[in-house]
């Protein structure tokens, strides 16, 4: 049997706590955040009339055929993005 005097257990409560607050941040991602569009594998050949719309605060990016959204995909861009209007691209 192992023994700790008062500061290591006070280091193993820390560790425990630690963990804990990972597993928690881990399953809530997890749950919170599932992957959009990545279930059905690579797209076989090429997009015709392609078109990337991407919407910063939700952290989202959609792909698009004409008019018909073709994936969605969860981005990141960092803690906290600026959102300072449309960059249209031809």
């Amino acid at each position: 049997m192992v023994r700790f005097n008062g500061n290591d257990q006070a280091a193993l409560l820390t560790m425990k706590r630690v963990f804990l607050h990972l597993l928690v941040v881990a399953v809530a991602s997890t749950l919170l955040f599932p992957a959009i569009g990545t279930a059905d594998g690579p797209i076989a050949g090429p997009v015709p009339d392609a078109r990337i719309v991407i919407f910063k605060e939700q952290r989202l990016l959609q792909l698009f055929s004409g008019n018909d959204l073709v994936r969605e995909y969860h981005i990141g861009l960092g803690f906290e993005p600026e959102v300072k209007g449309t960059l249209p691209y031809s």
